[in-house]
């Protein structure tokens, strides 16, 4: 979530021990699958995804070690991908015209 980014960059420029690269995300998977099947339930259609084979050299998981930053820069994410997915897909239905 972008506030949890801005917190975390906020943190390394802000803080006693900040030199050094920190990874900032959620320290949690998340599958293109888990991403389908919540946008999917939370527009209530069901069609089933469309699944090919990965490309060559398609990365199959990619996780954010966000300990440093938790250690150092006293950063934890506050948001979840699948209440932040919830509200995005609101703001944007909501907003439509």
């Amino acid at each position: 979530h972008v506030d949890d980014v801005v917190r975390g960059f906020l943190a390394a420029m802000d803080g006693p021990s900040a030199s050094g690269v920190y990874n900032i995300g959620s320290g949690v998977g998340t599958t293109i699958n888990d991403v389908y099947k919540k946008i999917s339930s939370t527009l209530g259609f069901d069609i089933p995804p469309n699944h090919e084979i990965a490309a060559q050299g398609e990365l199959r998981y990619s996780i954010a070690n966000i300990d440093k930053a938790r250690s150092r820069l006293g950063y934890e994410p506050q948001h979840r991908f699948d209440q932040s997915i919830v509200n995005v897909i609101r703001e944007i239905t909501e907003n439509k015209q």
